[in-house]
């Protein structure tokens, strides 16, 4: 699992693994900041559909990004 949090998307990263399916991608990142990537509906693709997870958040929000993380990582059962 590669969680980025921070005021920008992870694109570079994003762009790697979109088509991964042993690797989980998590970003949250403040909507609308550069690069204007990361939306909800990209979720991966191919063999690596479902393998991909953008959380756009309103500024204000970015404090609460560890605690998603963390959620996510016990939903999808990750060992790493």
């Amino acid at each position: 699992m590669i969680f980025d949090y921070d005021v920008h998307h992870g694109n570079g990263t994003h762009d790697i693994f979109y088509d991964e399916s042993d690797i989980l991608f998590v970003s949250t990142h403040q909507q609308g900041s550069y690069p204007g990537t990361g939306k909800l509906t990209e979720i991966g693709s191919g063999a690596g559909q479902h393998t991909t997870i953008n959380i756009p958040l309103p500024g204000t929000f970015l404090p609460y990004t560890l605690p998603t993380c963390c959620c996510i990582h016990n939903e999808y059962h990750c060992d790493y």
